[in-house]
């Protein structure tokens, strides 16, 4: 899997993951994730996918983990992602030592 946010890969470490939100997918760049949510940057091309009445999603990250969220926030080619649970402090770690893109 591989994050195709180019608008916000200028060299920034982030994390690769998915998004699935309605009926679509998309690749996105993780960052600022902590056990509570975590921010999406993706392809500017993808915007209008992002506009969702309820604002629910499942955020595959890494590969390793999947979970359920709410889209709390989009600015141009971000969105604030907030977790429905949250994830164990011990897998945020975890996640934070994957090799980054």
């Amino acid at each position: 899997m591989r994050a195709t946010a180019t608008d916000y890969q200028a060299g920034k470490p982030s994390l690769a993951g998915q998004c699935a939100i309605a009926d679509r997918r998309f690749s996105v760049a993780i960052t600022q994730l902590t056990s509570q949510g975590c921010e999406a940057h993706f392809d500017a091309a993808d915007q209008d996918g992002w506009n969702c009445e309820d604002g629910f999603c499942q955020l595959t990250i890494s590969d390793q983990l999947t979970i359920n969220g709410r889209i709390t926030a989009v600015s141009g080619n971000r969105a604030q992602i907030g977790f429905f649970g949250h994830i164990h402090p011990v897998a945020v770690d975890k996640l934070r030592r994957v090799p980054r893109i």
